[in-house]
């Protein structure tokens, strides 16, 4: 359970900090719902030793430390790894590192993850080599506030809880009349891991991904294949509005249309297409989520227009 954050100042003393503006705790407790929380970061100042700070993460059980900038105790200005310690420890050893300020082992620039992104983890870390991934919240209102950090460790644990699931479900299901499962297509143009693993937290399902560009939208394979899908998500990022509705018109003259949910991120559409989308969306003939979307909604829209009941999820 996410417990707030521990800053360590270069006197010693820790300060807790657990307050979270309420649109942060709503999607903290939707991701604990789904088992992927970011841990708690630990933090030091820049002016901090490398000594104090392996001693830090040797006594606190933690592979990085997040540096603070020493005038500025919430700005971070780098991470302090496993891996930094490793990569520099024949400087360390034959020179005088030990008791230098970590600011100059530490890497930097950050690469951080939005909280709202918190199913993106996993596949990001994987694809830039990444162990360690702060978390933090950006708002209107002032700089990205720091919420904590997500591990390789909690991604593989996460994977590794989500399969002993899928065995447990597959030795719990009568092997006659078993359920099939759902199928469910993604269009887009880009894939969405996180999305995936959330459908298939839902239920039984096979995800399946499909380009969205001009040929593709005039191909009677895809509509074909559109067809027989028990559930459509048509990711709008990166269409144009005359892109989108031709297609939502050629999906709703299919025969046996599939319901679809619609997704994108506001700023990349303009106001009309914003109105018009907030239209269909009271309508309630296509369901509209914005990214970072709701985690809970969306589970809860998969479940009931897949007709699975939580107890077989």
């Amino acid at each position: 359970m996410v417990t707030g954050l521990a800053y360590f100042h270069p006197n010693g003393t820790a300060e807790s900090s657990s307050i979270r503006p309420m649109g942060v705790r709503v999607i903290l407790k939707e991701a604990m719902a789904l088992q992927i929380t970011p841990s708690p970061a630990l933090c030091v100042s820049d002016h901090t030793p490398v000594s104090e700070c392996v001693r830090k993460m040797r006594d606190q059980k933690v592979g990085s430390l997040l540096i603070m900038a020493h005038d500025q105790p919430r700005k971070m200005v780098g991470i302090f790894t496993e891996r930094d310690l490793l990569k520099r420890i024949d400087e360390i050893q034959h020179g005088d590192h030990w008791n230098k300020p970590v600011a100059h082992l530490m890497t930097r620039p950050v690469q951080t993850l939005e909280v709202g992104n918190l199913f993106e983890a996993g596949p990001r870390m994987l694809k830039e080599g990444f162990r360690h991934l702060p978390v933090v919240h950006t708002s209107e209102k002032g700089p990205a506030e720091l919420i904590g950090v997500i591990s390789i460790r909690d991604v593989l644990a996460l994977e590794i809880r989500a399969k002993e699931e899928a065995l447990s479900l597959a030795k719990r299901a009568p092997k006659k009349g078993r359920t099939p499962r759902s199928r469910v297509i993604h269009l887009g143009q880009s894939e969405s891991p996180g999305l995936q693993r959330l459908v298939e937290v839902a239920g039984r399902t096979l995800w399946l991904h499909r380009d969205v560009n001009p040929p593709a939208l005039n191909s009677p394979k895809l509509f074909t294949e559109l067809e027989s899908a028990d559930l459509v998500f048509l990711d709008l990022d990166g269409l144009r509005v005359t892109e989108w509705t031709e297609l939502l018109r050629k999906l709703n003259r299919l025969p046996e249309a599939p319901p679809l949910i619609l997704m994108l991120t506001a700023s990349h559409h303009s106001e009309p297409e914003r109105v018009t989308l907030k239209a269909l969306s009271r309508s309630g003939k296509w369901p509209v989520f914005l990214k970072p979307f709701p985690v809970t909604q969306v589970l809860d829209q998969v479940r009931e227009l897949l007709e699975i009941s939580p107890s077989r999820s």
